[in-house]
């Protein structure tokens, strides 16, 4: 399970990562996502930055801007809607936890933060997302809590060992009040988790798929068969390693980059 993660990319850190991984575009963002404050403790429930490949918005809209702040319109024709057969990376919130078009309450989002690697293309709550709206989900790593035979748990956190940003493998819906047919539309996401890397297995036997960067566009596309999409999540993992952390991480409210700091010198395995 991830249940809490760490997240400090800026715009500028989104677009010299895609551009480092040889993704030469202009991404765009929204305009919430372009300002989204850094978080060094996310929870559930909270609004999170995606990365998608959706088309771009159709003429007249002003809810996106380029990596500059600057407000863009359709790429296409002024006078004709936005070309469906044209897509682009873009920068959007979401809340964290996942509500199927399908649900007729939202809160059943608090029971999908994660989806499991083993079953999320049967799962119904996931199999349609999975075919055609995947994301990227930024982050700098992630907390999970070491169980022990008594006394109190300890927190760990375990990042890539070689980058301040990496990009977990999510999948994003929309979601209507089916008695507001007219109302607004909610965008949610969920982590794919898969078994823990042998050296952290004793702090917890789950993680989220650290997505490598020769990878990123063949998840986000809606071309790419799921098939191969799913066999992504099943590639060599990112190199990890990991810390113990404050116990003050427990506090939701918590915040600041003195929670990723190492209470101690311990080794990367407990």
């Amino acid at each position: 399970m991830c249940g809490r993660y760490a997240s400090a990319a800026q715009t500028i850190d989104l677009v010299n990562a895609f551009a480092l991984a040889g993704y030469h575009m202009d991404p765009l963002f929204s305009s919430e996502a372009y300002h989204w404050s850094p978080s060094w403790n996310i929870a559930p429930g909270q609004m999170v930055r995606i990365v998608v490949d959706r088309p771009p918005p159709a003429t007249g809209r002003v809810d996106l801007v380029d990596a500059a702040g600057t407000a863009v319109t359709n790429r296409t024709d002024p006078d004709t809607e936005a070309d469906t057969d044209c897509s682009c990376w873009q920068v959007h919130l979401a809340r964290w936890g996942l509500v199927p078009s399908w649900a007729k309450d939202p809160r059943i989002g608090h029971k999908m933060i994660n989806a499991r690697r083993e079953t999320v293309a049967d799962k119904p709550a996931f199999r349609a997302a999975v075919r055609t709206r995947r994301c990227l989900i930024p982050a700098m790593g992630y907390y999970e809590w070491q169980h022990h035979d008594s006394g109190p748990t300890t927190p760990w956190f375990i990042h890539p060992s070689d980058t301040d940003l990496t990009m977990f493998a999510g999948l994003y819906e929309f979601w209507r009040d089916p008695n507001d047919p007219s109302g607004p539309w909610l965008t949610t996401t969920t982590i794919i988790t898969t078994a823990a890397l042998p050296q952290f297995a004793d702090i917890h036997d789950r993680r989220p798929v650290m997505l490598a960067p020769d990878t990123w566009a063949a998840w986000l596309s809606a071309d790419t068969p799921r098939d191969h999409a799913l066999s992504l999540l099943d590639a060599p993992p990112v190199p990890a390693e990991a810390h113990r952390v404050a116990r003050t991480v427990g506090n939701v409210v918590a915040n600041g980059p003195d929670l990723i700091v190492p209470v101690e010198s311990t080794p990367t395995a407990p």
